[in-house]
């Protein structure tokens, strides 16, 4: 015994089939976003090379570019501290370590004890120095 089609069976698979092709096109289309965008690690990757080549003014100006768009963002942050330090810009230097929030602690760390040595070393604060470093620990 043979089974008719009907015309309601025939708009029902062809609902299915669109719905299938409407899900396979969004899925694709999260795929393509998901895995062609830079990760925030991997924006800051050209900065990394560029510090490590002791080029340290490229580094900061590709850290102070993240900024400009992901202003949270903690490794630009941290780079960009770094590179204006190592430029013999301190006060810039404390400002963006400063922006480094304690509820991210190994950044934290990191700025807090950068900001202590910058504060002891450089800027002669002894007394901020010590509240920084203790901060960091």
């Amino acid at each position: 015994m043979e089974h008719e089609t009907s015309p309601s069976d025939i708009v029902w698979r062809a609902v299915v089939a669109c719905g299938i092709v409407a899900l396979l096109a969004a899925g694709a289309g999260w795929a393509y976003l998901h895995f062609t965008q830079d990760a925030p690690e991997d924006v800051m990757l050209p900065a990394g090379r560029a510090f490590e080549d002791k080029d340290v003014r490229t580094a900061g100006l590709i850290a102070e570019e993240v900024l400009s768009t992901e202003p949270e963002n903690n490794q630009a942050l941290l780079m960009a501290g770094f590179a204006a330090a190592n430029q013999q810009r301190f006060e810039e230097a404390v400002d963006f370590f400063n922006e480094i929030p304690d509820s991210y602690p190994d950044a934290a760390v990191d700025a807090r004890t950068q900001t202590g040595r910058i504060l002891a070393d450089e800027l002669r604060d002894l007394p901020a120095a010590i509240s920084m470093l203790e901060r960091a620990v």
